[in-house]
């Protein structure tokens, strides 16, 4: 059976074993702040750009271009496990997989 390991690099660090991607993936989101799950429509809602300088409106469309798709959470749980890990907070976070019968 495969099992994959969640573990966090930084301190206080851990290892935690999951029979699936999908309590993995759970897991995993805990550790992401809101901010790094912005979504293009929540910078959209928040931020108003018609009122921001040339530079302030350069930086807002690039960060509503590289925010989280707006359905993210309809991904498959690999993409979504890869989207986390690839944010900021994820950065500190690793997937390991390995055959329990090994």
């Amino acid at each position: 059976m495969i099992k994959a390991n969640l573990i966090k690099g930084s301190v206080p660090g851990f290892i935690k074993t999951f029979d699936n991607l999908d309590e993995l993936v759970g897991e995993l989101e805990r550790y992401i702040c809101s901010s790094c799950v912005m979504t293009q429509q929540d910078y959209l809602d928040i931020y108003d750009p018609s009122n921001m300088s040339e530079d302030a409106r350069e930086e807002f469309e690039y960060d509503v271009e590289t925010a989280f798709p707006n359905d993210w959470k309809e991904y498959s749980v690999w993409s979504r496990m890869q989207l986390l890990l690839g944010t900021d907070c994820g950065c500190e976070m690793d997937v390991e997989f390995y055959d329990e019968d090994d």
